[in-house]
This record gives C-alpha cells, structure tokens and sequence, in this order.
C-alpha cells in the first residue's frame, strides 16, 4: 500500500509505509498540507508555514492570517488564506501576490451569509496557477501572479479546483456538481447524470476516472462517495459507508495513479487501489483529519 500521510488536529499521522518513527508535528493543529519531492508543506496552527524533511520540522514563516490552502510549484510555495488573499514563498522569502488583490472579478466576491471570501483551494501545471476562491469561482495566471483572468462563472460556488495529466481542469461544486474543462478554463461541462445530491466538495483525478464527495447540501447528513468514468457517477463500494452523516469535506480526499485515500467522518481512513472503484478501511480511531496526501 501507498504511503498516505494524515494532516490531523493533532499532528501528522502516517499510514501503510514507514516514514518516521517520530511525528516532527506532535500535537499541532496541521489544516493543509502538500508534498514536493521529499519535502512536505504543512500550514500549522493556523497561519504558520512549515517544511518537513527527512524527519524534521523547520518553520519558515508567519502568514500572519488563517491560511486554508498550500500548494509547492516550481520551485514556489502558494498560500491561500482568509479573506481571499495569497502569498508566495520564495526562497525563504513570504509575501503577498498584489496582482491578486486586484484580480478584476475581486469586487463581486461573497458569501451568502455576508462574511468575507475566502481562498479555498490551488491547483497549477505548466507555469499556470489556478486559484478558487469561495464564494468567487476560479481565477488563473500564467505571469507568476502578475495579472489573473477570471475562468468559470464566479457564482458557481466552487468547493475545489483540480487537474489531471492531461491538463483537464476539474471544479467540485456548491449546485451544479462537477465542473470540466479542456480549455483552461475558457469554457464548462457540467456532470451530474447518477448523483444523489449536486453539492460537492471534493474532485479528485485518478489514472481511471475522477472522485468525487457529493450530498444534498451545505448542511446535508447524506455525504457520499462517487466515482466519474467520463459519462456518469456511481457510487464506490466495498468497505465504504453509502452515505456519512456529515460533508466529506475539501481536503480529506487524495490520489496517485489509481490509488485513493479518503479520510471520512467517522475518524476512519479508506483506501483503494482502483481508481475507487472498491475500498476498504486501513485506519480506525483517528483524530479528526484536515489534509490528506499520498
């Protein structure tokens, strides 16, 4: 089995495959996290931006604000936080992205409950960066962060943004379920045929397919997992509950190829070696889990 390592509430945990025999983030609070190579990004404790490496924590910097998200390419680390902003990381080096701040779709981002936008999740390939905000769809840059270009309508309430090999851009969804596009973003099909509920807060590519966490609301009781074969959903099997009494929310659903991880609500870590088309459990009794990554 695949190494998968666990961002919980309280440290790292590691699952199927030695890395350490000690956690270098014992009892800390780790909401994100990414891996680069050898080297694991952890945002810990809120706003503060950790490498791990070869069994060690090295703190690198003070967001100095809730940060949500991290994201490690070419050579620079992304952070996106509360109230919409984001950061970059260069050499040691961790500073705001202006551009962002002035993304020309910035003045019609909310909320629909009036509190502040927040930057939900990152994707990037190619020297493209793809930055979803919530409640403000998706922008992109290809200068760095220089400048950005508005992609799916920004009143889609999108949950995550992601891409697979072949540069697809993939988008879970608040009400219209999951997002695809083949174009960078210039335009959208919309895939719903076979879920029981249009509210998603995971996609995730595989080598066969995407996954997805779908329910029937922001509040729902019925999360539930579904694999995409390109044409319609159908729920995955196995060992996995058909339906969890909470959202399966951003960031507790991971893959490699065509081996996944999900981190469920019921503290309990799933994973499959088929592209989610069967599960079984490898994990029980964990601490509540924030990010996932194998």
């Amino acid at each position: 089995m695949n190494s998968i390592v666990l961002g919980t509430e309280q440290g790292l945990r590691v699952v199927g495959g030695r890395v350490d025999e000690m956690d270098p983030l014992d009892g800390a609070d780790v909401c994100a996290l990414h891996r680069a190579g050898d080297t694991i990004w952890a945002i810990v404790d809120g706003d503060h931006l950790v490498r791990v490496s070869a069994g060690r924590a090295q703190p690198v910097a003070r967001v100095g604000m809730p940060a949500t998200c991290v994201l490690a390419a070419a050579d620079t680390v992304w952070i996106g936080t509360e109230e919409a902003h984001l950061f970059r990381l260069d050499r040691d080096d961790l500073r705001g992205v202006p551009g962002f701040d002035a993304a020309p779709s910035r003045p019609q981002w909310h909320t629909p409950w009036g509190g502040p936008a927040a930057t939900r999740s990152l994707a990037a390939t190619d020297g493209r960066l793809y930055v979803n905000v919530h409640v403000g769809g998706i922008v992109a840059t290809d200068d760095d962060g220089a400048s950005w270009t508005p992609t799916i309508d920004l009143h889609t309430d999108v949950h995550q943004v992601s891409l697979d090999a072949d540069g697809t851009v993939w988008a879970a969804t608040g009400a219209r379920a999951l997002a695809e596009s083949r174009d960078e973003g210039q335009s959208w099909t919309f895939h719903r045929a076979g879920l029981h509920g249009t509210y998603l807060r995971c996609a995730v590519p595989t080598d066969d397919g995407v996954l997805v966490t779908a329910s029937s609301g922001p509040h729902a009781r019925d999360g539930a997992m579904y694999r995409f074969d390109g044409a319609r959903f159908e729920p995955c099997g196995g060992e996995l509950p058909a339906r969890f009494a909470a959202n399966l929310d951003t960031g507790c659903l991971a893959a490699n190829g065509k081996f996944a991880a999900l981190a469920g609500t019921d503290r309990r870590l799933y994973v499959s070696e088929d592209a989610g088309r069967s599960w079984i459990v490898a994990a029980s009794d964990l601490p509540a889990v924030r990010a996932v990554i194998v």
